[in-house]
C-alpha cells in the first residue's frame, strides 16, 4: 500500500483538493516533509501554492472528539475556501497589545482604514471625524505619550456619524451621518471639504468602487444610490421590483469591482452586477430574519462575510450564497463588527459588550482567549491592510491602535495609557462640485 497507490485516481475534486492541502500543511508541521512532497505531487499542487505547516488538521479532529460533534461539513467546508496564502499563527502570535490612544470629546460609533493602510479615520456621535496618522500612530516606538497622531478633524456633521470611507487614492475621504448628509474631504495636505451630498434619508452605509469613479451611498430608504464621483449625478436601479422590503443598512463592492452588495434591516443580501445595475443574487433571512450591520468581501471576490445586529456572522460562498462557516462569539454581542486580518487567515470580532474574539477562517476554531478592548461598549473595529493593526472604537470615547504581538508578549492596556488629545478644526470648506479622482488628487 502506498500514497501513489491510493491516490492515483480518476480527476480530483475541489473538495477532496482541499482535504489533501489538510493533509500536507498537517504533513509539514509534523515533520514528514517527503510524504507531503510526495501527496503534493500526485495531488498536483503548484509551487504557487502556498501551503503552509500547521496543526489545524489535528485541532479540528480533537475538537471534535472532545465536543461530540460532527465536525465532517466544517472540514469540507474549510478545506476548500481559496483564501489569500496562509500564514502559520507563530508568524504573527495570538495577541494584541495596544500601541496608541485618543480621548475624543464624544463617543465613537464607526472607523476605517485607506486602502493602503496608512492613514485611518473614525466618526463620533457629535457629528466630528478624525483623521489618523496609523504609521505614527502604531509605530514600534510610539510616542512618550501615548498618543495617537490626529492630522486633521471635521466637524460638519450635526449628528451621529455613521459610515467612513476612503477614496482608492487614498487622499480623499468620506463621511455619512443620521443628518443625511455625505460631506467628501481632501485629506492629503490641505484638510478640506470638498463637497456634500444631501439626502431625505439618514445615511447608514458608504462605500468607494475600486475605480474610484463612484460612490454607493445606503440610507434607512430601501434603494441605494449610486454617485458618479465626477459630475455627483445620482442613479439607482431601473427594475424596482429588484430592490429591498426594508431599510438599507451596508452597502459593499468587490474587490475586482464587479459586484455590490447590500444588506437590509430584515436580514436580507442582494449581490448585484456593477455593471449593468441588476440584481443577480437575493439571499434571504440568513439571521432568522435579524438586521445585518456589515458585509465584506474576500480580496478574490468569491466570499462574503456578513454579520448579524447580534453579533454573528457567516462566510457565505459567491454567487451561490451558501453558507460555508459560522463565527459565534463566546459570548452574545451588543453590535456584530467583524473583519479579517493576517492575509485572510484570522477572522476578528467583536465578543460580549466590550471584548475582541479570534477565529481561524477556515476552521472558525478559536487560537485565543477574547480580550477586553474598551471599558464601554465597541462599536467598530478594523484592521489596518498589510501592517495588520488594529483600530477599535467604543462608547468609552476612546479610539485604540493595536498592534499584532508574538506569542511570547503579553497584551498591556492600563488606565494610565488613556491621554486625553484635542486637534483644531480643519479649515473652512471651499466651494467643489466635482471629486477629481486622477492621480494627482
Amino acid at each position: 500500500f502506498t500514497i501513489a497507490s491510493f491516490l492515483t485516481r480518476p480527476k480530483t475534486s475541489v473538495m477532496a483538493s482541499g482535504l489533501y492541502r489538510q493533509m500536507i500543511s498537517q504533513l509539514l508541521h509534523d515533520g514528514h516533509t517527503k510524504v507531503a512532497e510526495e501527496l503534493r505531487q500526485i495531488v498536483g499542487t503548484t509551487e504557487q501554492d502556498v501551503i503552509a505547516p500547521t496543526s489545524l488538521l489535528a485541532e479540528m479532529y480533537q475538537e471534535q472528539q472532545a465536543s461530540g460533534m460532527d465536525a465532517t461539513l466544517l472540514s469540507q467546508n474549510a478545506g476548500h475556501l481559496h483564501f489569500k496564502a496562509e500564514m502559520p499563527l507563530t508568524d504573527f502570535g495570538t495577541s494584541f497589545a495596544v500601541q496608541s490612544l485618543d480621548m475624543a470629546d464624544a463617543p465613537a460609533r464607526c472607523g476605517a482604514f485607506s486602502d493602503n493602510g496608512q492613514v485611518a479615520a473614525c466618526g463620533f456621535e457629535d457629528g466630528s471625524v478624525r483623521v489618523y496618522d496609523v504609521s505614527k500612530s502604531a509605530a514600534v516606538t510610539a510616542p512618550e505619550s501615548g498618543q495617537a497622531v490626529v492630522t486633521c478633524q471635521f466637524k460638519h456633521h450635526s449628528s451621529a456619524v455613521m459610515a467612513i470611507a476612503f477614496h482608492p487614492n487614498n487622499n480623499v475621504m468620506c463621511s455619512g451621518a443620521i443628518d443625511h448628509a455625505v460631506h467628501i474631504y481632501d485629506i492629503s495636505s490641505t484638510g478640506k471639504r470638498i463637497h456634500t451630498l444631501k439626502d431625505l434619508y439618514r445615511i447608514t452605509s458608504i462605500a468607494f468602487h475600486p475605480s474610484g469613479h463612484f460612490l454607493c451611498v445606503a440610507t434607512s430608504h430601501p434603494v441605494y444610490r449610486l454617485y458618479n464621483t465626477n459630475t455627483w449625478q445620482c442613479y439607482s436601479p431601473v427594475d424596482t421590483d429588484q430592490n429591498h422590503t426594508a431599510p438599507l443598512k451596508c452597502v459593499r463592492f468587490s474587490p475586482d469591482g464587479s459586484l455590490l452588495a447590500t444588506a437590509c434591516d430584515v436580514g436580507s443580501v442582494k449581490l448585484w452586477n456593477a455593471v449593468s445595475g441588476t440584481c443577480t443574487t437575493t439571499l434571504d433571512a440568513i439571521f432568522d430574519g435579524s438586521s445585518i450591520v456589515n458585509l465584506l468581501f474576500t480580496e478574490r471576490s468569491d466570499y462574503l462575510l456578513v454579520t448579524s445586529k447580534g453579533g454573528d456572522a457567516v462566510l457565505l460562498e459567491i454567487p451561490s450564497g451558501n453558507v460555508l462557516i459560522r463565527y459565534e462569539p463566546q459570548e452574545t454581542a451588543t453590535v456584530g463588527a467583524f473583519c479579517f486580518a493576517f492575509q485572510e487567515s484570522i477572522v476578528v470580532g467583536n465578543c460580549g459588550r466590550n471584548m475582541v474574539q479570534m477565529w481561524r477562517a477556515q476552521s472558525a476554531t478559536t487560537p485565543s482567549k477574547p480580550f477586553m478592548a474598551h471599558t464601554g461598549d465597541l462599536r467598530s473595529l478594523c484592521v489596518a491592510p498589510q501592517s495588520g493593526v488594529l483600530m477599535t472604537v467604543g462608547s468609552d470615547k476612546l479610539v485604540k491602535f493595536w498592534k499584532p504581538q508574538a506569542p511570547t508578549q503579553t497584551v498591556s492596556a492600563t488606565a494610565s495609557e488613556v491621554v486625553a488629545g484635542t486637534s483644531e478644526d480643519a479649515q473652512p470648506p471651499n466651494d467643489s462640485s466635482a471629486l477629481d479622482t486622477s492621480p494627482d488628487a
